[in-house]
């Protein structure tokens, strides 16, 4: 999956910066794909961010941070279920996150 987002919003410099890197190393630096699925979200590119943060726990499939960042790109879709699997899936990698324990309250509530 090539990580080709449009250049938008306030983040245009960061982006390209980001870019580099990631083809400086074949598109294997979990923490740049983690940061632009951060920026995609925040510029409202729900869908995309999902992407990334699918492609950062394919780097690193034991990380609660891009665990937790899925679920909230899914939570924000109305993909609640998959969202709720995913904070819990976030809970048993970090028992005491509390961001993924009020996810768990959000999607049982």
């Amino acid at each position: 999956m090539a990580v080709l987002l449009p250049l938008f919003g306030t983040c245009v410099h960061l982006q390209v910066l980001i870019r580099e890197l990631l083809a400086e190393t074949d598109e294997a630096c979990e923490y740049a794909i983690y940061v632009l699925g951060l920026i995609a979200r925040q510029e409202g590119n729900v869908t995309f961010s999902l992407e990334l943060f699918q492609k950062a726990l394919q780097l690193n499939p034991n990380s609660a941070e891009n665990k937790k960042q899925l679920a909230r790109s899914l939570f924000l879709l109305g993909k609640h279920k998959a969202a709720l699997e995913a904070y819990t899936d976030t809970l048993s990698l970090s028992p005491n996150d509390w961001v993924g324990w009020c996810g768990v309250g959000l999607m049982v509530q």
